[in-house]
């Protein structure tokens, strides 16, 4: 028979020999706990399911009940018919003898205990029946049954501890255990029963002192708690002691009958008079060893990644010579769900040996649900005394017992870890004496004002070590066998130790779930916090915590900070620089760069450069379900109305200076938002300044008219005029995707207004943005209902620009003839009104017709006067594509040499108009003249600088024009053969 052990006091395990039995993901051990618990009897269906489940079960759960079954079962074949799951009439048993669950063998042992004989043998019984806890019962499963099971068995824990301590003081063992009371009274402090077996083991050690101290705690706590006074067995045994009885010294019953364990556990102090002969006063056996703390927490058994922090830690932990060296202490700070605590209990563990007089650990609970964070001064006291200091000695001023501590640390080689600190006030006072000892702070905030500290980000981990933690977690191989797939979805949980955690419990269990199932699902941003939740765990809760520590806190700034990341949920963008933010929150930038600061302090948000911010994909989206839950759709339309005017304001400014020669579009009239924006005049001082400012922004403004139209009608005009101020820079940099985008909703927006003038501009914007990517019938329509639009409001202006669009589209479209008609119109209305911008555009695109149908001389000088014109005028953008254009007539007529100078001048003007959809074609129209004279080389490296300013999803059109080109190129080197440059290009 094969031997098979269950073990529910504490971490659910079952094994079968030697070997553990895989019981699958929380839940699933909370149905085997459920049967384990009566095994072998039967629990029917309903019970079951109440029992695991509690109220949160969920629609098909019997499905999921029998799955889980079903899967028990195969993990406890091993086992034979020693660990059977049987269906019964009515429910399910688990069939195993009795003495294989952990709980059995516990209350079997405490039976056999309370009528033991001798008080010996009881004792040792006790021990043995205590020895099998291993933590608290059924860890990690939280219903109500299992909420009472568990008080129970702690109920039933408590009183065979305390009967056991009664045996031990009775064979007058008290010497064993009483530095075991010392922990427990602190824990129980109202518990009058052990209260006196401590005092008991106190005097009888000879510290009389001591004991009269600690009955005046625990009178003094009743007092202030309860109201009342001690018990009479307490009040006689604190006057024996006064007295110092002589009955008291002497331990009864230390080779007769074990004491009466009845149920009344208030009354027996083992203080009756007997036969004993102990005396039990200053003996070697009550004399405490040299205390060395051991109290950090076990190490997780696979430890992957933070090679970078581990290595500063080692050199900051490292022994240090000299008579008083400083002691270090070393901040890991981080985000929520890092893992800065397995971090520093796994550097704890590694270097434990460099720290020979003990290592203390604390959990502050700066962060931890509904648990108030620790105050110092109970933190001291726990660590005086594991430092061996009697309670006595213990002072209740705070200060006081830092300074004790201070003094009792002063010298030791010793590692306390203070994990999961509020703020530098908790730490500071919980720091050691001087000497060789070493500190680890673990907290959310970056406790930047702890003088002296170490600070060290513990950040996401890296890809190889993600995709390590995620095998080792789901420990089969659907993850190795898909390496893209497990690639994705370590991205999807943005490399965070909790939110991969919690991908593979997710994986374990569902084990029909390939990686590709579970990436699909954390795609969809509406479910990424949902999906990312298994049992207790949940990266949305641990980022509530961190959010609700503002909201909640007294401090006006941090809760202001608060409310500042719902409305950064409202804007939704992954980064945001501060007059944008300033804006989104009705402020001025000095006060919102504190705000910000706040949540810099909490890594709600980071700052990889001054003045810019950026949150995580998981914390935008859990500050867009906050935004959505907190925020009315008025009090966010407000806030975006600031943003867009800011924006809007910025933009307009930033592409006058950057195309100063262009009109621009205008679109809507735009109401002022309902306080005042920050401007950024001072920042854009000329062309260089806004084009940093354009490429840095425009994705953000892209994104925030995306979010705002259709979505949020009251937005319409700030929104749909943001699009359009956006037209020249969208179009000259490459940006054809996003601009034929907003300017299409810009469309629809505008055309719900009783404004034909803002109409007008959007088909305009609109139509040239179909015309860059070639859909030019569509830019005609768009066009002609510019034109209509314009000549319903007699705008002389925006007549000409639709007539010169209609006619380079009919051009593009191969249908000469309509070009030469609308751009005729156009260049007689230009000059007729004096309008010299859509005069040279006429020319220009007129002289390229022209040149097309056969008119080439006057095409050419036409098209040469227009180029002249803007070079003068300092239009470089214009002067650039009018260049180009001349060029590519030169090449057609086969004018190699002049194409080749003028190409070469197009370049340089784009370059400086910031024209980069002209300077690529400027630099194709250059390689393709060296290609067709034989200069190989230099043509290659024209194309290979072609292939770098294309790069990217933004330029997809130019980079055909570019392949094109490389493809004719290698056609070219193929048909000619060596010889023809002495630098071959690689194939």
């Amino acid at each position: 028979m094969m031997e098979v052990r269950l073990h529910l006091l504490g971490e659910i395990t079952a094994y079968a020999g030697t070997e553990p039995v895989n019981l699958g993901p929380p839940l699933q051990r909370s149905v085997f706990a459920a049967l384990a618990v009566d095994a072998p009897r039967v629990v029917p269906v309903d019970e079951l399911i109440s029992r695991a489940w509690g109220d949160r079960a969920p629609q098909r759960v019997r499905a999921t009940l029998y799955s889980y079954l079903s899967r028990l079962r195969n993990s406890l074949a091993p086992a034979g018919p020693d660990a059977l799951i049987d269906r019964r009439s009515g429910g399910y048993a688990l069939l195993v003898a009795p003495e294989s669950l952990d709980v059995h063998r516990f209350r079997a042992l405490t039976a056999r205990a309370r009528a033991a004989a001798a008080v010996a043998d009881a004792a040792a019984l006790y021990e043995q029946a205590l020895g099998l806890w291993r933590g608290t019962p059924f860890s990690g499963c939280d219903t109500p049954w299992f909420d009472a099971q568990r008080h129970g068995l702690l109920h039933e824990r408590t009183s065979a501890e305390l009967d056991r301590n009664d045996c031990l003081l009775r064979s007058g063992r008290h010497g064993e255990i009483v530095a075991r009371l010392a922990v427990s009274v602190e824990e129980q402090l109202l518990d009058e029963r052990l209260a006196g077996q401590y005092l008991l083991a106190l005097y009888r050690c000879g510290r009389a002192a001591d004991a009269l101290d600690h009955y005046r705690r625990v009178a003094l706590r009743l007092a202030e708690e309860l109201g009342t006074d001690p018990g009479p067995e307490l009040r006689r045994l604190h006057h024996g002691i006064l007295k110092d009885d002589p009955d008291l010294r002497s331990p009864v019953n230390t080779t007769g009958t074990a004491p009466d364990h009845g149920t009344d556990h208030g009354t027996d102090h083992g203080t009756g008079t007997g036969t004993g002969t102990g005396t039990g006063t200053g003996t070697d056996e009550c004399a405490e060893p040299p205390p060395r703390p051991r109290q950090i927490p076990r190490d997780i058994p696979l430890f992957v990644g933070r090679a970078d922090v581990l290595a500063a830690l080692d050199d900051l932990l490292a022994p240090t010579s000299g008579t008083e060296p400083p002691a270090p202490v070393v901040v890991l700070h981080g985000a929520a769900g890092m893992g800065k605590s397995a971090l520093a209990v796994h550097a704890a563990t590694r270097w434990s040996d460099r720290f020979p007089d003990g290592q203390l650990y604390v959990n502050l609970h700066g962060a931890t649900p509904r648990i108030t964070p620790l105050a110092p001064a109970d933190v001291l006291g726990s660590f005086l005394r594991a430092l061996g200091t009697p309670s006595g000695d213990i002072p209740q001023d705070a200060e006081e017992r830092a300074a004790l501590f201070r003094s009792r640390t002063a010298g030791l080689r010793l590692l306390t870890v203070l994990d999961d600190a509020a703020d530098a006030t908790q730490v500071r006072t919980l720091l050691p004496g001087a000497g060789t000892s070493a500190v680890l702070v673990t907290s959310r905030r970056r406790l930047t004002t702890l003088d002296g500290a170490t600070h060290l980000l513990v950040g996401p981990l890296d890809a190889t070590a993600s995709r390590t933690m995620l095998e080792h977690l789901v420990g089969d191989s659907r993850l190795i066998v898909d390496p893209s797939g497990t690639g994705r979805l370590a991205e999807l949980c943005e490399h965070m130790p909790l939110g991969l955690k919690i991908a593979a419990s997710r994986l374990q269990a569902r084990t029909s779930w390939p990686v590709s199932h579970l990436v699909q699902r954390l795609t969809d941003e509406q479910r990424r916090l949902t999906e990312l939740s298994v049992d207790d765990l949940a990266v949305r809760g641990s980022l509530h915590v961190s959010h609700a520590s503002l909201v909640a806190s007294e401090s006006p700034a941090e809760r202001t900070a608060g409310r500042a990341l719902v409305l950064l949920g409202t804007l939704g963008l992954p980064r945001v620089e501060l007059h944008a933010a300033a804006a989104l929150l009705g402020s001025t930038t000095d006060d919102t760069d504190d705000v910000l600061g706040e949540l810099l302090d909490l890594h709600l948000v980071e700052e990889p450069h001054p003045g810019r911010y950026e949150m995580h994909d998981l914390v935008r989206l859990y500050a867009q379900e906050r935004a959505h839950t907190e925020l009315d759709r008025a009090h966010g339309d407000r806030a975006l109305h600031r943003v867009l005017t800011y924006f809007l304001g910025a933009a307009r400014r930033a592409c006058a200076l950057l195309y100063p020669q262009r009109v621009h579009y205008v679109g809507p009239d735009v109401p002022a938002p309902d306080a005042a924006v920050p401007t950024v005049d001072a920042v854009l001082t000329g062309p260089g300044p806004a084009r940093a400012w354009l490429d840095q922004e425009w994705a953000n403004m892209v994104a925030l008219v995306r979010q705002c139209l259709p979505d949020r009608p009251a937005l319409a005009r700030p929104a749909a005029a943001l699009a359009l101020s956006l037209h020249w820079f969208l179009s000259h940099a490459g940006h054809g995707g996003a601009h034929l985008d907003v300017a299409s909703r810009a469309v629809d927006a505008v055309g719900l207004l009783d404004d034909p003038r803002a109409r007008a501009d959007a088909h305009g914007s609109y139509g040239n943005a179909l015309t860059v990517v070639g859909r030019w019938d569509d830019a005609i329509h768009h066009h002609t209902l510019e034109l209509e639009l314009s000549e319903r409001v007699k705008d002389s202006f925006s007549q000409q620009r639709a007539l010169g669009n209609l006619g380079a589209n009919h051009y593009m479209a191969d249908r000469p003839d309509d070009a030469i008609h609308y751009l005729e119109r156009q260049l007689a209305l230009a000059r007729a009104t004096g309008t010299v911008v859509t005069e040279r555009y006429a020319l220009t695109l007129l002289g390229l017709v022209y040149h097309r149908v056969g008119r080439i001389d006057e095409g050419l000088r036409m098209v040469t006067r227009a180029a002249n014109w803007y070079a003068a005028d300092g239009d470089h953008a214009r002067s650039a594509e009018v260049l180009e254009t001349l060029a590519q007539m030169h090449l057609s007529q086969g004018d190699l040499p002049k194409a080749l100078v003028v190409f070469e001048r197009a370049l340089t003007q784009a370059r400086s108009g910031a024209n980069r959809r002209t300077e690529a074609y400027s630099l194709i129209g250059i390689a393709r003249v060296l290609r067709l004279q034989d200069h190989l080389a230099q043509a290659y490296s024209y194309i290979q600088r072609a292939m770098e300013l294309t790069e990217g999803e933004h330029h997809a059109r130019y980079r055909e024009a570019v392949l094109a080109e490389l493809a004719a190129f290698r056609e070219h080197s193929v048909a000619t053969g060596p010889g023809h440059d002495e630098d071959e290009p690689p194939e």
